[in-house]
């Protein structure tokens, strides 16, 4: 054998890869400059079962707030004070507003404002209206409302009018020891109206006859009747019921405006005045201040102002002002809404329908045509 052989080639200082104790190869470090990559199983599933739990918890915890106060509401049985300005609440004043058709649902917020406002009486109420009138009984009962409180408790009321304040709405601010009135506010209309219609041309189209009894003595029961046309007595006796509200209208007007004082200065108004100025007709409000409909120019803030100076409340405090708010529909009232309340057509219903329908409603309501 010789000795020529030729050696092995490559770096001969390298170390071989090290023999682990089963006989295997363990494998040679990375080169260098290369970090180790070290495989994890994905955790992400349990993350995101986690973020889902805390959602619905903090959307059950809002979900439940929201329906404490949705309830809340639902209980609440009558008008509440909602905050307008904070000041003093030794010195409050009250809105109570008037807005829209003069009717009984008006009448009957007007009247559970005033019982929840005998239990805490304000310094003074300021009326905000906005309305062009409405139904004749609603606007006495209200004016009789506002007059027997203010009698009762003796504080100032104050009439603020906004874009219209005209008629049915007039009559219930006639109490009122001021009326501020909005520079293009309009009011007056003083004057009672009704609306009706008859339906014997058009049974007669489509067939129908109606037949009317009365009983021997009731003679005038089928006055105003709608399946027929209305005859001279008709008119005359419908007349004669406005022009009853009519008077009523313009005794109220005068009550209210036979003596006011504002600002240092009392004015009357006669009788004569009263009716002259009780024609229907609608006034601006520069007109209503000079035929004294009105008092002064201006708008609800110079209302709570004056109603502040009114109450004697000092210059340099500044008075707590709320507005009476209606509670809103809520859940349980619409929990409680079932198949039954659902409007049908049965014969009792369009009957009942019909007879609502032609009857005559006194209004004082405002028209423009």
């Amino acid at each position: 054998m010789t000795n020529d052989q030729t050696p092995p080639t490559g770096d001969q200082s390298s170390p071989r890869p090290p023999i682990s104790g089963q006989g295997a190869v363990t494998p040679p470090p990375p080169p260098g400059g290369y970090s180790q990559v070290i495989v994890q199983q994905p955790k992400e599933k349990g993350k995101f079962a986690r973020k889902l739990i805390g959602s619905l918890l903090i959307f059950s915890l809002i979900l439940n707030v929201y329906m404490f106060f949705i309830i809340k509401a639902s209980i609440q049985s009558g008008p509440y004070e909602k905050l307008y300005t904070e000041g003093s609440h030794e010195n409050r004043i009250v809105i109570i507003p008037i807005n829209g058709t003069v009717d009984g649902t008006m009448y009957d917020f007007v009247r559970k404002s005033l019982d929840q406002l005998a239990k805490d009486l304000p310094k003074a109420i300021v009326l905000r209206v906005n309305s062009g009138g409405g139904y004749v009984n609603a606007s006495d009962q209200i004016w009789h409302q506002i007059s027997e409180f203010k009698e009762k408790h003796n504080i100032p009321v104050i009439a603020s009018f906004g874009g219209v304040a005209a008629s049915g709405a007039y009559y219930l601010s006639a109490p009122a020891d001021t009326v501020v009135i909005e520079r293009t506010g309009l009011t007056g209309s003083i004057g009672v109206i009704a609306q009706g219609f008859t339906v014997d041309e058009l049974m007669t189209k489509i067939g129908v006859t109606p037949q009317i009894v009365t009983s021997t003595d009731s003679t005038d029961k089928d006055e105003l009747s709608p399946f027929r046309e209305w005859s001279p007595k008709d008119y005359e006796f419908l007349t004669h019921i406005l022009n009853n509200a009519y008077e009523q209208f313009v005794d109220v007007v005068y009550e209210g405006r036979k003596e006011i004082t504002f600002d240092g200065k009392t004015r009357k108004l006669t009788i004569e005045q009263v009716r002259e100025l009780a024609t229907g007709k609608v006034f601006t409000a520069t007109e209503a201040v000079d035929n004294g409909l009105a008092d002064t120019i201006g708008y609800l803030d110079q209302a709570i102002d004056i109603a502040k100076k009114q109450a004697g409340i000092a210059q340099n405090i500044t008075p707590h002002v709320t507005e009476m708010t209606s509670p809103q529909p809520g859940l349980l009232s619409l929990l409680g809404a079932s198949s039954q309340n659902l409007p049908t057509m049965d014969s009792d219903r369009v009957r009942s329908w019909v007879t609502e329908m032609s009857q005559i409603r006194l209004a004082y309501q405002m028209k423009l045509n």
